[in-house]
């Protein structure tokens, strides 16, 4: 049967979300005002310093990854009244990074440039360890960025930026202090629109919709519901993303606080099964650590659409515990 998107397609397979989140080590979110173009590099307001820093490889290859933001504060030039650079002087550069070795999360720093030119030093400060000459923002947030980046996908167009506004309008019921919504550029999935990133947890979620937002914002209620929207935590590969998930299952909303590890100790030449000791706290303060054996499910891959604009189809893995063994506790972690 035809389907008018491949958002429709995926939920019509049933595509598993779970495995899909990108292994990441440290965002990036530029303020920067729509449109972005296809690619964030051909945003129209994005400076050429920053266009040259985002299409760099070897900040790809140190595992950071670079996104547009918008709250809807700022224009474009064209749509912009004349009080507006006097109302936002500043622009924002939020960077989320792990830092340490056993992590719940992203350590969140939170920059403040006069322009996007001057965005492009601020990284550059930062990325090199030199002192920042700019000002920060200490204030701790829970931002939560959904993809309705049109121009790359339409679903994250026609799904997404509806239901940003739809969470826009439901956090003001909820005032929670601290709590930001952001429209984002292209976080991939976007088959699996309306999709979003809670950081600095550094969790994936897709297919979302009130209830499940909800379920996601006040974190009270079944658990398990918001599980069915999972795609996966960023600090870990997408094999262990299923195992997290299972950890998450069966600990509840505490499991959301816990600190973990991984060491992957062996792959396969075809990347069908993976081996890795795997590391996270309890509710005492110790750590348990688990030695877990995880493979292909090579009878449930599925083939779908993993855009609007594909031609063919693209291959979706599922993965499946197949040994897990407590090997005993690790050390008592230290605040």
């Amino acid at each position: 049967m035809p389907f008018s998107s491949c958002a429709d397609q995926a939920r019509h397979q049933a595509v598993p979300l779970i495995g899909t989140a990108p292994l990441i080590q440290c965002f990036v979110m530029i303020e920067c005002p729509p449109p972005w173009g296809k690619t964030i590099q051909q945003a129209k307001y994005l400076p050429p310093a920053l266009q040259t820093m985002v299409a760099d490889a070897n900040y790809r290859q140190r595992g950071i990854r670079f996104f547009l933001i918008n709250d809807g504060r700022r224009k474009g030039a064209s749509d912009r009244s004349t009080h507006d650079a006097t109302e936002f002087p500043w622009q924002r550069v939020l960077i989320f990074e792990r830092t340490q070795r056993f992590a719940a999360g992203y350590q969140a720093q939170e920059l403040w440039v006069p322009t996007l030119e001057e965005g492009a030093i601020a990284l550059q400060q930062y990325f090199s360890g030199e002192e920042l000459t700019y000002p920060t923002q200490d204030i701790p947030t829970r931002d939560i960025f959904i993809c309705t980046h049109g121009q790359r996908d339409r679903c994250c167009g026609c799904y997404g930026y509806p239901f940003y506004r739809e969470a826009q309008r439901l956090s003001q019921q909820w005032s929670i202090p601290n709590l930001r919504f952001w429209q984002i550029s292209h976080i991939g999935g976007h088959r699996f629109a309306p999709t979003l990133i809670d950081l600095p947890q550094g969790r994936y979620y897709g297919q979302m919709d009130e209830d499940s937002l909800k379920l996601l914002v006040l974190q009270q209620g079944d658990w398990r519901s918001l599980l069915e929207h999972y795609r996966g935590w960023s600090l870990l590969p997408a094999p262990l993303q299923q195992l997290e998930r299972l950890f998450w299952r069966n600990q509840g909303w505490q499991w959301l606080t816990q600190h973990i590890h991984y060491e992957v100790l062996r792959v396969s030449e075809n990347q069908q099964r993976w081996q890795a000791q795997f590391a996270h706290g309890d509710p005492y303060g110790f750590t348990q650590e688990w030695w877990v054996d995880i493979v292909e499910n090579v009878s449930q891959r599925i083939q779908s659409m993993g855009s609007c604009s594909d031609e063919t189809p693209s291959l979706s893995k599922t993965y499946q515990i197949s040994t897990l063994q407590a090997i005993g506790e690790l050390e008592r972690i230290v605040a």
